[in-house]
């Protein structure tokens, strides 16, 4: 049997396959037909049971880069939305044993998987088509669950990540590793950017919370009626304007950027005030999610990296040599 890295991607996927199977033993289904939907850190499958219902079945890499523990708050944050009924989420379905989380493993793929399971949502990702109404209704989703959040806050962090590191991911350090292809504009990024992480927590504009992590396009689905928030599991403890660089840096690749990130910002506004963030911060917290992403992919090292990397030096060179560097230390 080859080895799973010396396989093609969808060798992998198919591999993946009967661990998602194995896994789907673990709940009180009857699963007729196992679909692959998705792959970009985790690996997502379609599960189409006997009595017509459809669940998607989240299966984890084997490198841990989220806090022990944080499927368990992801579905307790989960459930208090739904509960208030305050943003449309999918529900975290249990294992027989009542468990969020369930680990499975198959002959031909490294390490146990830790897999979760949720209602399947009807639709599309907004990132196929995001109108500049739909981008709207995206911004007001963004203020209503920091709403949620900053009114639900324990007084100390659950088990999360806390993002007060650029590199907040619990993965090996790798940029250096790029010092051959581009010198050390990245460590140097790192630096810069870190500056302005540290200036957020040392005044921060309110006391840290729960934040989505990865909203974007991707992440938000576009159903007739609604739109549903999916893959909390990025979620860290931080503040508003972290998350909110995220969403910008996904907006800004789209055609006509500053329409969206307008649009996204209107819609903000509709449920609560738009944080006083300076642009030199705004583009300082986007560049930071560039690197940790770029750390990411050096991590994982999958198939595209090349480009991956490439995409990501470009932008992080710009922000280094156009932006001017006005976040001071001390």
């Amino acid at each position: 049997m080859r080895p799973f890295e010396q396989l093609t991607p969808g060798g992998q996927i198919r591999r993946l396959r009967r661990v998602a199977l194995e896994a789907a033993a673990h709940y009180p289904w009857d699963v007729r037909l196992c679909s692959f939907v998705a792959r970009s850190f985790n690996s997502l499958f379609r599960l189409d049971v006997a009595d017509g219902s459809r669940f998607a079945l989240r299966v984890g890499e084997t490198e841990r880069i989220h806090a022990e523990g944080s499927e368990q708050t992801e579905a307790g944050w989960l459930a208090a939305l739904r509960a208030d009924r305050t943003v449309a989420v999918p529900r975290v379905v249990p294992t027989r044993d009542g468990q969020v989380t369930t680990v499975a493993g198959a002959l031909g793929v490294p390490g146990q998987r830790l897999c979760m399971a949720f209602d399947w949502i009807e639709g599309r990702p907004l990132r196929r088509r995001p109108r500049p109404d739909l981008v709207r209704a995206m911004g007001r989703i963004s203020a209503l669950l920091h709403e949620h959040a900053a009114g639900h806050a324990p007084p100390a962090p659950p088990r999360v990540l806390v993002a007060d590191r650029v590199l907040y991911w619990r993965n090996e350090p790798r940029l250096d590793e790029l010092i051959p292809v581009c010198g050390t504009i990245l460590l140097e990024a790192v630096d810069r950017a870190q500056r302005a992480v540290d200036a957020l927590w040392r005044n921060p504009p309110h006391p840290p919370h729960l934040v989505h992590g990865d909203l974007g396009p991707s992440n938000v689905m576009v159903g007739r009626h609604r739109l549903v928030v999916i893959d909390f599991q990025d979620l860290f403890w931080g503040f508003e304007v972290q998350d909110l660089a995220i969403t910008i840096g996904f907006l800004l690749r789209y055609p006509d950027p500053s329409g969206m990130v307008d649009a996204f910002r209107a819609g903000y506004r509709e449920v609560r005030p738009w944080p006083d963030l300076s642009p030199v911060t705004l583009d300082a917290l986007i560049a930071a999610r560039d690197l940790h992403q770029l750390n990411l992919g050096l991590n994982l090292r999958w198939p595209g990296l090349e480009e991956f990397v490439a995409a990501k030096v470009r932008s992080i060179s710009i922000w280094m040599t156009r932006r001017p560097d006005r976040i001071t230390p001390g």
